[in-house]
């Protein structure tokens, strides 16, 4: 009795969720129709690519967001996903052959646009999307699922599951022409990790959606056998990329913690400092750098040492941090003084 009462909100929700075949109809055949690589395709790929590389550029974000209102990788990506669902390799190898040309074409245009361009500081935008980690994995799960849902249910605007899905692949995309034509190997291979790992996991994400609203193929018997190893091979996709994701998370954690550590070792012994920048370099049980911080005193020699001893204490590590300090003092106050002795 108390199964039944627990089955029956679970049967409840899956009734909810499952699409009509007149609906399932219609929304095959609009992803199938707007995931064909047309003219409309490239010109959105073209100029989506353009607005977002330049928002990167300039570090701003309301650019990158106007970019990704026009991004068209939404189509493609639900292509794939339902090939894979529906047991089409067919589907699957068009979707992914339209996104690829759509990436490749995304990526010229980055790159083309960074090369021409002048002399630019690399900015938040860019540099928050060369580090991937389980964070951007999880928001790249959410926008595939959401998405996908968005697009099923004709009562919410399509565009916003596109914008969703182009928030978690365009940046680094765009991030991965930029850095090529910089010559940043090591960001560039950042930013093609996080776009490889944000596109399977939208892809799994949308598949397991059209497969708990029970979208089938027609001829359900014949395709079930490649509706599994399609699964099975988004699956293994999904730890594949999960791994590196993984390592660079625990690294990041790891850095956080020792940031924090040496942020209260230079605040306690530097009373009214405030620190602009800490820079970490670890080779093997050593860990050093450079710290900078705006302070109104002078750092001894003796000081020094004693500040690298208690950092290298709370991080369990050899600790040979460089400091480099800001001057402090009162606008003023060094001109007055000169002009008394002056007097005297």
């Amino acid at each position: 009795m108390a199964r039944n009462k627990t089955q029956a909100p679970i049967t409840k929700v899956k009734k909810t969720l499952r699409l009509e075949q007149r609906r399932q109809s219609t929304l095959i055949e609009t992803i199938l129709e707007q995931a064909k690589p047309d003219v409309d395709f490239y010109l959105l790929s073209v100029f989506s690519g353009i607005i977002i590389t330049f928002g990167l550029i300039r570090d701003n974000t309301a650019v990158v967001i106007g970019g990704m209102l026009i991004a068209p990788f939404i189509w493609p990506i639900l292509e794939i996903s339902l090939g894979v669902v529906r047991g089409q390799p067919l589907a699957l190898h068009k979707g992914l052959s339209t996104l690829l040309k759509g990436s490749v074409i995304f990526v010229s245009v980055s790159y083309l646009i960074t090369v021409v361009w002048p002399d630019f500081e690399v900015g938040r935008e860019i540099l928050q999307r060369t580090d991937p980690t389980l964070a951007e994995l999880s928001i790249a799960l959410a926008a595939g699922f959401i998405g996908a849902f968005i697009v099923a249910w004709p009562r919410i605007m399509s565009a916003l599951g596109g914008v969703l899905i182009a928030a978690a692949l365009t940046p680094p995309l765009g991030v991965l022409g930029v850095t090529l034509a910089l010559g940043d190997f090591q960001s560039m291979a950042g930013s093609f990790l996080l776009w490889l790992a944000n596109l399977v996991a939208i892809t799994f994400a949308a598949a397991l959606l059209f497969f708990i609203i029970r979208v089938r193929p027609l001829k359900a018997q014949i395709a079930n056998q490649r509706v599994k190893q399609g699964a099975a091979w988004a699956v293994v996709l999904f730890v594949i990329v999960a791994i590196p994701l993984s390592l660079f998370f625990y690294d990041a954690v790891k850095i956080n913690g020792q940031e924090r550590e040496i942020t209260s070792v230079v605040l306690e012994n530097l009373p009214g400092s405030s620190i602009r920048d800490i820079v970490l370099e670890r080779s093997g049980k050593s860990l050093g750098g450079r710290i900078t911080v705006e302070y109104g005193g002078s750092i001894d020699e003796e000081k020094l040492l004693k500040m690298n001893e208690l950092i290298g204490k709370k991080t369990g590590l050899t600790s040979e941090f460089e400091i480099y300090v800001i001057p402090v003092y009162l606008a003023g106050e060094q001109s007055n003084s000169q002009l008394r002795i002056k007097l005297q």
